[in-house]
């Protein structure tokens, strides 16, 4: 199940508080798992990021904050790298509601929070983050690229290799191949690095897939066969290598779960 990751921030401990019961209570009642985290300045809060990237699904920020940045002034930091998530201000007069909109906040709540309040908040968040998390899911799942003038998704699962010919990329995948005319290194850009690596300067392939290594040469299933050219020959063997002995550890941890028989 996943943990929606909240972040309160508001310079009254107490009010902190009472805002983390009721999130408890609304928890147990909707069956969303929550993981909340409290900060009493703006300043504290994005120091929690990470590279400027927020970790949060949902923040909670306080409007009126005495010292320092307010919940807008946070807002609109958060908002320079941090466009998808979701912020709910708190505020003790329903006249910042207009400040909301300005930093694409969904909604604001008035103190003091009663339970009705936040659910009703709460219920518009999740879809909010469920919406973003769909999305994301998705993009990781597909590479767009463009095929005759016509946007096509490749499953990224079913990729195997990738080769420049002539001024195009030519896409192996387990269903087919598709040509497009974005170079190799635009296509490497849109990929998970750690699945996906050069072997030639002509040739990028999904190293999960490939089922043995040759001294000039990669094989997937099927007897397909991809070069390597010498500069990235002992990068692959080290990394073949690697896979391997991972297996294996994880082989020999499953054999020790399994009861032995008398």
């Amino acid at each position: 199940m996943y943990t929606y990751k909240i972040g309160i921030c508001d310079d009254e401990p107490i009010f902190c508080e009472s805002l983390k019961k009721l999130l408890t209570t609304y928890q147990m009642e909707s069956k969303n798992q929550l993981g909340v985290r409290i900060f009493h300045r703006g300043e504290e809060l994005i120091d929690s990021f990470h590279d400027g990237k927020c970790p949060y699904d949902i923040l909670m920020l306080d409007v009126d904050v005495p010292d320092g940045m307010n919940g807008v002034q946070t807002a609109e930091k958060i908002r320079e790298q941090n466009p998808d998530v979701i912020i709910i201000f708190i505020t003790n007069y329903e006249k910042y509601a207009l400040d909301a909109y300005r930093v694409d906040a969904i909604d604001y709540l008035v103190k003091p929070v009663q339970l009705e309040q936040l659910r009703r908040v709460m219920a518009k968040a999740i879809i909010q983050v469920d919406y973003v998390l769909d999305y994301q899911k998705s993009a990781n799942r597909y590479l767009p690229i463009i095929v005759d003038y016509d946007k096509v998704n490749v499953e990224i699962s079913k990729i195997l290799y990738i080769e420049k010919r002539r001024n195009q990329s030519l896409i192996h995948t387990e269903d087919g191949d598709y040509s497009c005319y974005e170079t190799l290194s635009q296509l490497y850009e849109k990929l998970d690095n750690n699945k996906f690596m050069y072997v030639h300067q002509g040739f990028i392939v999904q190293f999960p897939k490939i089922k043995e290594i040759g001294k000039n040469s990669v094989c997937f299933s099927g007897h397909i066969r991809v070069p390597v050219s010498r500069k990235y020959q002992k990068e692959v063997q080290e990394r073949f290598q690697d896979r391997l002995y991972r297996l294996r550890e994880q082989m020999l941890k499953k054999e020790a779960t399994v009861p032995k028989k008398r």
